[in-house]
């Protein structure tokens, strides 16, 4: 299977678990910021702090595939990068209905959890795809 086909059937794959993260559902925040928090602005800004520091782990986590693929499997993988970020946004933002002038005060938090909770499924296969490379040649993106 072609590279942007596995992210598409990858993408789809994580569908029903992003909607269910952006209702609130599968999302359970947990951590100290979120015990502490006392508004629900108090909890925007720590769905915003998990949401920033997701973008690295990500990153990081493509870094380590990137020294186990190489020629058009690599360029793929970097398409597959670019691409990835440009449908999480699209898609949290669409399934919170964030942009939506009536969505709330939890809008927002939704959406950057959202966010954050397809990066930490993101994270987890690419580095089951990177400590894995034989079997990845034998199995396609989920």
């Amino acid at each position: 299977m072609q590279q942007p086909a596995r992210f598409l059937a990858f993408a789809c794959a994580l569908g029903a678990a992003g909607m269910l993260c952006a209702s609130g559902v599968a999302a359970a925040a947990t951590g100290p910021c979120y015990v502490k928090a006392s508004s629900q602005t108090d909890l925007n800004r720590c769905a915003d702090a998990d949401a920033r520091a997701s973008p690295r782990r990500v990153a990081a986590a493509y870094a380590l595939l990137k020294k186990h693929v190489f020629g058009a499997e690599l360029r793929g993988v970097v398409a597959d990068q670019r691409a990835w970020n440009a449908y999480v946004t699209a898609n949290c933002r669409s399934a919170s209905n964030v942009e939506l002038p009536d969505s709330g005060s939890i809008a927002p938090m939704n959406n950057l959890q959202c966010v954050t909770e397809r990066n930490k499924q993101l994270v987890a296969y690419l580095h089951w795809r990177a400590e894995s490379p034989e079997q990845q040649q034998r199995q396609p993106m989920p």
